[in-house]
């Protein structure tokens, strides 16, 4: 039995406790062994959630040097002895036309002025923040998933972008 309320409370409180993490920026055509795990935690995340399915949820941007990897590592060893251990991430999908940005292709169909709206942003230099998560050890550290957006928005200057696009459920 649970001693509290929420069940997530408790997984933070039996986490293994990091002390650092480092955050680390590539594009996706670079480290495809960090970018299957970041594939990896995502989905277990979203099993946890109950989310077994998602339109979009698939490896095609691994390799991809329009796509801007996310990643928040570990430093130092873990109980399993692993160093470097991957403890979230996300990617930004870059795009020159509507079409390629995988929102469009998840939910384009169901809001017929989607495109219109997003296209003069897609323009100006979008990107696209997808396939986030953090990892209860992360959460532990009081770092929240809200982390990842603030280093996409860092990076989306250093990428020449202007405008960052998400969608998000409530329940994650």
């Amino acid at each position: 039995m649970s001693s509290s309320l929420n069940p997530s409370i408790d997984r933070a409180r039996q986490a293994e406790r990091i002390a650092q993490a480092e955050v680390h920026v590539f594009r996706a055509d670079q480290h495809a062994e960090i970018c299957h795990e970041l594939v990896d935690g995502h989905q277990a995340v979203l099993k946890a959630y109950g989310i077994k399915s998602l339109t979009t949820f698939n490896r095609d941007w691994i390799g991809n040097p329009k796509v801007i990897v996310i990643a928040a590592v570990g430093l130092g060893a873990g109980v399993d002895g692993r160093t470097g251990r991957l403890l979230g991430g996300a990617r930004m999908h870059g795009a020159h036309t509507v079409d390629e940005l995988p929102l469009l292709k998840a939910i384009g169909g169901q809001d017929s002025g989607l495109r219109e709206h997003m296209e003069p942003y897609v323009e100006e230099g979008a990107f696209e923040l997808g396939g986030m998560w953090n990892s209860i050890e992360m959460a532990g550290m009081g770092v929240e998933a809200t982390f990842m957006i603030q280093a996409a928005m860092a990076a989306l200057t250093i990428c020449g972008g202007r405008h960052l696009f998400a969608l998000t459920s409530p329940v994650t």
